[in-house]
């Protein structure tokens, strides 16, 4: 069988397929949706010794892409062009607006909420994946024109269809380490809402851990 395609990296795929490629039940499906070829067509072919090469040759899909906040990203036509990060200064989240930083708090807090219920539990990977395009969506937007939650929103669609997965991944694990610091400075103010924001808090802090933070939120 032979495949018009195939991608050589998390650069080459977008969120939504990456994330699709993860979360594939099997083998074949997951060759699926990284060569566009159908699941049916795939499991009636006679050529098992390519099936069975090609379902294991996807290696970068054994661990997560790790990669600095990008220059630059392809979106639409367009490529964007971001400004300049300061790496040594915790606190520079790209130039983001005051309005930028409290919308991509709400998204951490709201899904937060949304994943855990009512269970003591830190948020697993999966969850966390699904952030990043929320919140790469935020910065996005202010980035083309001036922000706009609501435009934000619209937007996130968009990114997951059309960000690569390795860009859209580094940008939300970048903000998730930056807000850390904001958020914890916040602490005291969560602490007077103990009882309702308890289970928040320890995902929260599972997160960060996750992110290799030694913040705590207690």
């Amino acid at each position: 069988m032979k495949f018009k395609s195939l991608p050589q990296g998390w650069h080459d795929i977008s969120y939504s397929k990456g994330l699709k490629a993860l979360e594939a039940d099997n083998e074949v499906e997951r060759l699926s949706v990284l060569s566009g070829v159908s699941c049916e067509e795939l499991r009636a072919s006679t050529d098992i010794d390519s099936i069975f090469y090609f379902t294991h040759a996807f290696t970068f899909l054994n661990s997560l892409p790790e990669g600095a906040f990008p220059n630059s990203v392809k979106f639409g036509s367009e490529r964007i062009v971001f400004p300049f990060v300061n790496y040594s200064d915790e606190f520079d989240l790209g130039h983001c607006s005051v309005g930028q930083v409290e919308d991509m708090q709400g998204v951490l807090v709201r899904m937060n909420k949304e994943f855990i219920g009512e269970e003591e539990r830190v948020l697993t990977e999966g969850e966390l994946l699904q952030i990043c395009p929320h919140v790469v969506a935020i910065y996005l937007q202010g980035i083309i024109e001036e922000y706009d939650g609501k435009k934000a929103d619209m937007l996130v669609k968009r990114v997951k269809d059309e960000i690569s997965f390795k860009d859209c991944v580094s940008m939300g694990y970048f903000f998730f380490k930056r807000l850390s610091g904001l958020m914890s400075g916040q602490r005291s103010r969560l602490q007077k809402r103990h009882s309702s924001l308890r289970r928040l808090r320890l995902a929260f802090s599972g997160l960060m851990q996750r992110l290799g933070c030694t913040v705590q939120l207690t």
